[in-house]
Order: C-alpha cells, then structure tokens, then sequence
C-alpha cells in the first residue's frame, strides 16, 4: 500500500508532472552525497525485556551506515535518506538482524513561481525491522504544520519518546537496539520473532493567501504489516486541512481539522475526527513556545477526548533544552486492535561543557490506554545521561547510559513490569561531502 494507490494523490503527482515538464532543465544544480559509519558497544541487562527474574543480560555490536543523497536546482529540491542498523551479540545470535529505513522528501519551488504562494512537498519512508523486539502500534499523527522550505520552526515534535529521538538510543532503540519508528511512543514488550514493515507516504500543501493567511492540507498514507499472526496490520488513511494567521513577526494562531481512518486487520476501523486551535509565539530569539488544544470524536469508540500539546525550547550558543507535552487519540494496530488514548511528556537537555565535549540528559514519561477494552494498558518511564566529544574534525565519540522501566496490565502486554539498564559506547565517522553535481 503506498502513496500511489490513492487517487487524490495521483491527480496531484499528474498535475506535477504536466508542470514540470513546461519548465526547461535547469542550469544550475547541485546533487550532493553526505555519509557517515558508527559503531557503537552496548551492555544491556535485560535483553528481551523480560520480568526481573527471566531477564538475560548480554552484549552488542551495532554498526550504523548513513548515507544521504541531496539534489537542489532552482526548480525542485530532492533529498533521500538511507539509514541502516545491523545488530550483532555475543550471547544471542539469533537475534542478530539489520534494520532499513529510508526516507524521501520532495519540494516543489517551480510550483511557488509559477502559482505565486503555493508550496508542495511529497513525502515517502519506509521502515523494515527483522525480529522487531520493542513495539505495539504507531501512534504518529499527521501534522498538519510540518516545516516546508523557508519555514523553520513549524514542525511537530523532534525525537518523539519511544522513536529513538534522544542521543540514537532513547526510546524504540532502547531495547532492539535501533531508533525504529513502529510502536507507539512509550511502549515496549517481550515479544521478539516477528518482521515488521512500514510505508508512509503523504502530501503536504500550503498557500499563503496574503502575507499573514496560509491555509494548508495534507494527506498520510500509512501501512503497516507483521509477519507474526498474532499482530494486527493496519492501513491509515489521514486527512487534515487548517489555516494559520501570522499576528505579528512574534506570534501566530492557528486551526485544524483532521480526519483518520485506519483498518485495523481483525479489529475495529478507527475514525478519529480531531478539532484542534493553538498558537506559537517566540519570546526571545532563543526561547520558543507552541501550544494546541482541541477535542476527537472516536467513532467506533464513541467517545469525546480532549487532546493537547505543547513545546517550549531554549536554544543557547551551542546547546538547548526543550519540555514537552502531547495527549491524543492514536489509531492502533501491532498489539492494538482499538483506538488508543497516548499521553507522553519529555525533557532534553544538551550543553557544552568544553570546547570539545558535550553531555546531554534526557527522560520522559508516557501511558497509552485502550479506548475500549484492556488490551493495552502501560505506564513507562524512559531516562538517558551522557556525553559526546569531537575527537577530530571528521570523527565524533560518545558515551551514554539508558534506563527503561515499564509497567503493563493490559491483556497485550503481558501484564508485567520490566526494567532494562543499557550502556553504550561509540565512534562515529562522517565522510567529506562529495559533490557529484555541481
């Protein structure tokens, strides 16, 4: 299932294409290759995440490849993005694997020239994790203000708790020992064996009506399958349409609607409508603050939920701390054959501490609870200290512990409380940019 079996998004891509081919092929053009290789040792205590007394301790190798292709010409921006994660232990070969995920954005500014206000970004990724170890079901929504070129700071959360967003560790790499984006933010179980992949695919379009009005829309196409039959794949589709109103260089309002519909393999057809107002208003160049509060309609659930953000970031010369806050209806899927309620709230912090070495330390909190029904019920508690130093211009090394603790008393999830203690240490090596195109 992807992004082309969707007949809105191919009017869209036609009508990009039959533009495109009116504008002549650029002369100037850069396509640019970055690339990077780490290799990271960890200690884990509790491999499998297991209750106290089954855990089983053990050690590991990961090597991580990262290349990304980036190709800008007056007319169209292409970047693509190849990360890899092979896991190697001492103890259990068997859960030796090699995570892919890859993603692809598209931006448009032929577009903007000729239909003066108008911006496009496509959006393709695709995620494959072997032997998928920490999960349950995706729990990313479709964001309605994700940043397109020229519009920094409008994105939603960075580094979500659970993805794998703190230091290449926290979170969904916690435990498997990659930064996988299946499994709902928070949520990780004793189950291992089963595949899992993942495609999204989407469109994003914004148009500034007049220097302060910029509706926007967006459509997601999401897929999601496990070859474990105990699991249940989904498809989601996800609409949204809003505007935003710039009040001042400051500050700005906005509102949104969003519509999801997921088809959850043998359990319920999730449709979520979302009605949310917010505002972001920066306080000084450095400290930023976003909110967002609206209400969503589970049909299938029948039920009303209140739902809300909120970020604020301090960023320093060389260093940030960021507080966050997100409460809102999930569509479910993996363990999940119902909506579920996700509240999540994290802290970062990073800074310098010489001109070499920096340390950061991050933790969060996070419940999901099933709208109906006790197949998931979990309360996890996730925290990270560490540092990282520039050894040489080219290479970098870090150091960082993980704890995880988790309990669970949904029907899905074992009904047990888990704890995992991680270490790791690593190298990282970043290549030259090498200019293919120019």
């Amino acid at each position: 299932m992807s992004i082309l079996r969707s007949p809105y998004v191919k009017l869209v891509l036609v009508f990009v294409c039959v533009s495109f081919l009116q504008f002549p092929i650029p002369l100037f053009a850069t396509l640019t290759l970055q690339s990077s290789l780490s290799v990271t040792e960890t200690y884990t205590d509790n491999l499998f995440f297991e209750s106290q007394k089954n855990k089983r301790d053990d050690f590991g190798t990961f090597v991580i490849p990262s290349l990304t292709l980036a190709y800008e010409s007056p007319d169209v921006i292409l970047s693509g993005t190849y990360f890899g994660v092979a896991q190697f232990y001492v103890n259990h070969p068997s859960t030796n694997a090699y995570t892919h995920r890859s993603r692809i954005g598209i931006d448009l500014p032929f577009l903007t020239k000729r239909y003066k206000g108008l911006e496009v970004r496509l959006v393709e990724s695709f995620n494959f994790t072997p032997a998928l170890q920490g999960f349950s079901f995706e729990g990313d929504p479709a964001n309605q203000d994700n940043p397109l070129p020229g519009q920094p700071g409008q994105g939603g959360r960075a580094g979500g708790f659970g993805g794998g967003g703190f230091g290449g560790g926290f979170g969904g790499g916690g435990i498997a020992g990659n930064s996988t984006s299946i499994g709902n933010q928070g949520v990780f179980t004793g189950r291992r064996g089963s595949n899992s992949f993942q495609n999204r695919a989407g469109v994003i379009v914004r148009y500034h009506m007049s220097p302060r009005w910029i509706p926007n829309a967006s459509y997601l196409n999401r897929y999601t399958t496990f070859t474990d039959s105990d699991l249940n794949d989904s498809l989601t589709h996800t609409l949204g349409a809003g505007t935003s109103y710039i009040v001042s260089p400051r500050t700005n309002v906005n509102a949104n609607y969003r519509a999801s519909i997921s088809d959850i393999n043998d359990g319920d057809t999730v449709v979520t409508h979302s009605v949310t107002a917010g505002f972001g208003h920066t306080l000084t160049p450095t400290l930023n603050f976003r909110a967002r509060a609206g209400a969503s309609f589970t049909e299938s659930a029948d039920r009303i939920t209140f739902t809300s953000s909120a970020n604020i970031t301090k960023n320093f010369e060389a260093g940030m701390l960021g507080v966050s806050y997100f409460q809102g209806v999930t569509p479910g899927g993996g363990l999940s054959s119902t909506g579920v309620l996700t509240q999540r709230g994290t802290a970062t912090w990073s800074y310098p501490l010489t001109e070499r070495v920096s340390g950061f330390l991050a933790g969060g909190i996070a419940k999901n609870k099933s709208l109906s029904g006790n197949e998931v019920d979990v309360l996890s508690y996730q925290g990270q200290v560490g540092f990282s130093a520039l050894l040489l211009p080219w290479l970098s090394g870090n150091i960082s512990y993980s704890y995880i603790k988790q309990t669970s008393d949904g029907s899905a999830t074992a009904s047990r409380t888990a704890k995992v203690n991680q270490g790791f240490i690593g190298l990282t090596a970043r290549l030259p940019d090498w200019r293919i195109m120019r």
